[in-house]
C-alpha cells in the first residue's frame, strides 16, 4: 500500500505530466508543409510530380483545374523547391510529364484531349506533337526510355498504347497482345525496366501486361484491376501495384519474380492512385491513398502500413528525389501540393515502441523508466523512439505518457505511428 508521501508524489507527477501534455499539444508542428502553386492553387488536382534528375530543386507539376472545366489545367514549374512557381499554360489538363534523362531541358507531357506536348527549353514554351491517329485522344501517361530518351511511350484512357522512336515526331500503335478494351484508370501505369529497357510493364483494368521487345507485343501476367504500378529501383524483379478489383476488393499486390507470380500485401480496404519505393532503401514504400485518404508508408516491403499524415485528403501522386531521398512530395486531388522531410535516422521506428515488438505498452514504459534511472538497457538502444513528447530526452515523463496511452487515456502525441525523433539526448545508461 502506498504511503501518503508516495501518493502525493504520484499526484504531483501526474499534474506536471498533464501540464506538459497540454502545453506541448499547443505547439505540435504539422510534419507536412503546404506549397502554393499559383493563383487559387488549392483548386488544382495534382496528377503528376516530376523532379529534375540533375537538380532536385526543380519540379514540374501537372494538374487539372477543378473550377475551369474538365480539359483545363497547368504545368507548374519551380526552381527552388516550391518557394516560387511559374505556370506554363492554363488551358490543358496535364496527366503525366516525362523528362529527358540526358537533357533535362527536354520535356514531354500527356494532356487530356490535347495530345502529346513537348518543350525544349525547360518548360517555358510547349508545342503539340501528336493528338492521336483517328483524332484527339484522352492521353493518360507518357514515359521516356531512360537509356535512349528519343524513345517515348504513351497510353490513352481508352486503351491504345503508342510508341515514338524520334522524340515524339511520329507515333505508332503498339497494341498487339493488349485487350482492345484495356482501359487505363490512372496516369501511373507504365514502367520501363531500369536493368533492361526492352522490358516494359503496363497496368490496365484487365491486369498487368509485359513486353520484352520494347512494346512490339504484350503478354498478360494477371487479371487484377490495376490503378498504378511501380518497380523497385534497386531490384527490377520486384513490382508493386495498387488495385481495385471491383466491386469488393481493393489494396496492393506484389511480385518478386518480374511478374510471374503475385501476392496480396498490406490492407485490402484502401484505394491508392500512386505507389513508389524509396530509392535508397527497398524496405520503405509509400502509397498515395484516395480512399480513405492520406500518405501511407511501409517499412517492411509492403507487409504492414502506417499513415504518415494528410489523412483527410485524397492523395493522387507522390515524388521523391534520388539525390534528396528524404524529401517526399504529395499531390492532392483538392487541396494542393505538400512536402515533408523524413528523418534520416531510424526512419521507420514506431513512436513509443522501444523494444521493437510493434506494440506500445507498459513493457516499453518499464524500459524507458529503467533507462532513466541508470539501469543497463543497452539491448534496446538507441532509445529515440522512447521520446514520445519530442523534447529531446527519454525520461520518466515519457514513461508515464506511455503508461497513460497503454491504459486508454487520450494523449496528444502520435504514439504508435511510424517515425521517431532523431535529436534525442541519450538518457542514462544508453550509449551513442
Amino acid at each position: 500500500m502506498r504511503t501518503y508521501t508516495q501518493n502525493r508524489i504520484f499526484l504531483l507527477s501526474m499534474v506536471l505530466i498533464l501540464t506538459t501534455i497540454i502545453t506541448d499539444s499547443l505547439s505540435i508542428d504539422n510534419e507536412w508543409t503546404y506549397l502554393g502553386l499559383g493563383p487559387d492553387p488549392r483548386r488544382e488536382a495534382i496528377h503528376d510530380i516530376i523532379i529534375d534528375p540533375t537538380d532536385s530543386y526543380t519540379l514540374y507539376v501537372g494538374t487539372y483545374s477543378l473550377d475551369r472545366g474538365i480539359n483545363t489545367g497547368h504545368i507548374f514549374i519551380t526552381e527552388n523547391r516550391g518557394d516560387d512557381w511559374a505556370s506554363a499554360f492554363s488551358d490543358k489538363r496535364v496527366e503525366s510529364i516525362a523528362i529527358n534523362s540526358q537533357n533535362s531541358d527536354i520535356l514531354h507531357a500527356a494532356a487530356w484531349e490535347h495530345g502529346i506536348l513537348k518543350s525544349t527549353n525547360g518548360g517555358e514554351s510547349w508545342r503539340v506533337m501528336f493528338t492521336g491517329i483517328a483524332g484527339p485522344e484522352l492521353f493518360r501517361t507518357i514515359v521516356a526510355d531512360p537509356t535512349n530518351p528519343n524513345i517515348l511511350y504513351a497510353k490513352t484512357a481508352s486503351g491504345d498504347f503508342y510508341k515514338s522512336v524520334n522524340y515524339a515526331w511520329n507515333w505508332d500503335k503498339r497494341n498487339i497482345g493488349l485487350l482492345t478494351d484495356s482501359f487505363f484508370s490512372t496516369n501511373h501505369s507504365i514502367v520501363i525496366d531500369h536493368s533492361d529497357d526492352s522490358t516494359l510493364y503496363v497496368g490496365t483494368f484487365h491486369g498487368v501486361f509485359k513486353s520484352t521487345d520494347q512494346a512490339d507485343s504484350w503478354t498478360r501476367l494477371n487479371e487484377y484491376h490495376i490503378l498504378s504500378i511501380t518497380m523497385d529501383p534497386n531490384n527490377s524483379n520486384i513490382l508493386y501495384c495498387t488495385i481495385e478489383d471491383l466491386p469488393d476488393s481493393r489494396g496492393l499486390v506484389k511480385s518478386t519474380n518480374a511478374g510471374d507470380n503475385w501476392e496480396t500485401i498490406g490492407p485490402i480496404d484502401i484505394r491508392c492512385f500512386d505507389i513508389l519505393v524509396h530509392p535508397e532503401n527497398s524496405d520503405i514504400i509509400f502509397a498515395a491513398s484516395v480512399d480513405p485518404g492520406g500518405v501511407l508508408m511501409s517499412c517492411d516491403e509492403g507487409t504492414t502500413w502506417t499513415s504518415i499524415g494528410l489523412d483527410t485528403m485524397s492523395i493522387l501522386s507522390l515524388a521523391i528525389s534520388n539525390d534528396s531521398p528524404n524529401i517526399l512530395y504529395a499531390g492532392s486531388g483538392y487541396d494542393g501540393l505538400f512536402v515533408r522531410t523524413i528523418p534520416d535516422y531510424n526512419l521507420c521506428g514506431i513512436l513509443g515502441d522501444v523494444n521493437g515488438d510493434e506494440v506500445v505498452n507498459s513493457s516499453d514504459a518499464l524500459i524507458i523508466m529503467s533507462c532513466d534511472v541508470g539501469l543497463d538497457v543497452s539491448g534496446f538502444c538507441p532509445m529515440n523512439c522512447g521520446d514520445v513528447n519530442d523534447d529531446g530526452f527519454v525520461n520518466s515523463t515519457d514513461a508515464l505518457i506511455v503508461l497513460s496511452y497503454d491504459v486508454g487515456m487520450d494523449v496528444p502525441f502520435s504514439i504508435g505511428s511510424t517515425g521517431c525523433p532523431d535529436d534525442v539526448n541519450p538518457c542514462a545508461g544508453c550509449g551513442p
